[in-house]
């Protein structure tokens, strides 16, 4: 658009001869790349501003766009699995450092123009897109609940808004974007995997099933520390205690808070968990 006799000059020409107004101010900018490539209609590679608010919301969008200098090639790759997530993160930083220092700082400065709507007065409770995404898939677990517990206060309607947005974006993500590795589900059967865990992993799923039977919980926060407490009496690193919880359960070495995992099955499958834990 920009090299000598190309669209900007034709148009700037019928601007001052048949307008006869003064065109807008010329500069350069670099290309929007998709995966790396840039963004063209005849490579097929093309994305609308329709499409990009179909799987992030409007806000992030213009993010996207304002946190690159205008001479720098943005790349977004959509089909790679961390390149969501991390937008809602670098969105909910410079978020914090709107609200933190103001026009003082220039990651507050690129939140403030990425606003479609007028700003809130002060900072909101944002859930992180990746706990949304995980917590989101076991049904038992009340999100909101859950993240007033995070807040450690209960969730404004406002910040009830936020949630359900990213509820409604993570699931895309996960439908369409999102790696095996992110998608959690109580597996039916013992997972092979289990058949590694040590004799002290072992105990400690015994006694994590014996602390279910005796104790009632109606809180994931409360569980996970309870949880917590029982590692400290056993000769195990907690890293080693919960990974062999999501193996025996997931079949991974990661997941979601596992006190809102353990929570779920208690609320909707305790037999079960109750038989998995004891299996090893």
């Amino acid at each position: 658009h920009m090299t000598k006799g190309g669209s900007h000059d034709v148009a700037k020409t019928i601007v001052k001869r048949v307008f006869k107004e003064k065109p807008p101010f010329k500069f350069t900018h670099e290309f929007l790349l998709i995966g790396g490539a840039k963004m063209s209609s005849s490579k097929g590679n093309a994305i609308s501003a329709v499409d990009l608010v179909s799987i992030v919301p409007p806000e992030l969008a213009r993010f996207l766009l304002a946190r690159v200098p205008y001479r720098k090639a943005i790349n977004f790759d959509p089909s790679l699995n961390n390149t969501i997530p991390d937008l809602f993160d670098e969105y909910d930083k410079t978020g914090r450092e709107w609200y933190k220092n103001g026009l003082k700082s220039d990651l507050g400065i690129i939140f403030l123009y990425s606003q479609i709507n007028e700003l809130s007065k002060k900072l909101l409770f944002t859930p992180r897109f990746r706990q949304v995404a995980g917590l989101m898939q076991m049904p038992s677990i009340d999100l909101v609940e859950y993240f007033s517990s995070e807040k450690k206060s209960s969730l404004t309607k406002e910040e009830k808004e936020i949630l359900k947005e990213r509820v409604k974006y993570a699931k895309i993500w996960l439908e369409n974007y999102a790696d095996e590795k992110e998608k959690f589900e109580i597996k039916k059967e013992l997972p092979e995997g289990a058949k590694g865990l040590s004799d002290s992993q072992k105990k400690f799923l015994h006694s994590v099933a014996d602390l279910i039977e005796k104790q009632s919980f109606d809180n994931g926060e409360k569980l996970q520390f309870e949880v917590f407490e029982l590692v400290k009496t056993m000769k195990l690193a907690s890293s080693e205690a919960f990974q062999a919880l999501y193996i025996v359960l997931m079949d991974k070495k990661h997941g979601p808070k596992m006190g809102w995992v353990l929570l779920d099955l208690i609320q909707s499958k305790q037999v079960f968990l109750l038989k998995r834990l004891r299996a090893v």
